[in-house]
């Protein structure tokens, strides 16, 4: 069932990924690689929003799921938005393209999951 804690934390996600992504465009306009370097300080804002929100690991699959919803709708529609060439691949490499980058849109919410259970272990294991 989602909660109103889920549709938050959802919207964190995808607000931080919308404005690391979109700042990075804005400043970066005219650069040959700004795209590259938008994709980085997205993931890198939605790790520390999730550092600093305490997202959940559900939160990550509630976004990869909605990011894939949405590819599919570009897909579709033979919209570029989400992947430039997406009119040229098969459903086959459209379904692939979506979830590796769905898995890429939910990695920072992972991410600090795993480090943060390995900093608790290894802390539990160190004596006073």
């Amino acid at each position: 069932m989602i909660t109103l804690r889920k549709l938050y934390e959802l919207g964190i996600i995808c607000a931080s990924w919308a404005i690391g992504y979109g700042t990075t465009l804005v400043i970066g306009d005219g650069m040959s690689s700004v795209f590259g370097f938008a994709v980085i300080v997205g993931w890198w804002f939605s790790a520390y929003c999730a550092s600093v929100f305490r997202l959940s690991v559900l939160a990550s699959l509630y976004a990869a799921i909605f990011y894939f919803v949405l590819f599919g709708i570009a897909a579709i529609g033979e919209q570029t938005w989400f992947y430039r060439d997406i009119p040229s691949l098969t459903l086959v490499s459209a379904i692939g393209v979506g979830f590796a980058q769905s898995f890429v849109i939910s990695s920072p919410v992972l991410m600090h999951a795993l480090f943060t259970k390995i900093v608790g272990l290894a802390h539990n294991r160190c004596p006073n």
